[in-house]
């Protein structure tokens, strides 16, 4: 999948170009890889795994049906040194024409936004533009491939 300046996704194998890729940074000392959001903007990621969260299992049993809360995580890495991982949790939306997965709660990763000062940004600014980043690209389809394959 390639996510390009105009909003768009192409789709092809397992990666996703979120720009172009000219600005890469080194690993600090705290282990964070810092870089401004134009260069968040330009990573390529590749799919490294998902899953489902065997205790999201559970089935409350109601007469006549049953509600079951589907949950799960995935990891994706880029495909520059240093290496750049951003993963987080999803659940499994039922409430619309067919199911898609909804990214839920902050993700996790070693990327620390920088402004143009080469200051951090704060937490919650960093997870807000990580957010964003994850939430409109088309990951949906390569987790729910991954998961069929692995979980079935």
């Amino acid at each position: 999948m390639t996510f390009n300046n105009s909003g768009s996704f192409n789709q092809s194998d397992n990666e996703v170009q979120l720009g172009d890729s000219s600005h890469m940074n080194r690993i600090s000392t705290d282990s964070y890889v810092r870089m401004t959001h134009k260069s968040l903007l330009s990573l390529s990621l590749v799919h490294l795994l998902s899953g489902v969260d065997l205790d999201s299992l559970d089935v409350n049993v109601r007469e006549g049906a049953s509600f079951t809360n589907i949950s799960g995580y995935t990891e994706w890495v880029s495909i520059t040194t240093p290496l750049i991982s951003i993963g987080w949790d999803w659940w499994l939306d039922t409430q619309q024409n067919g199911f898609v997965l909804r990214r839920i709660g902050a993700p996790r990763s070693n990327i620390m936004i920088v402004d143009s000062m080469q200051k951090d940004l704060d937490y919650t600014s960093v997870s807000m533009l990580l957010e964003d980043v994850i939430d409109n690209f088309n990951w949906n389809g390569r987790v729910l491939a991954h998961i069929a394959i692995c979980c079935s």
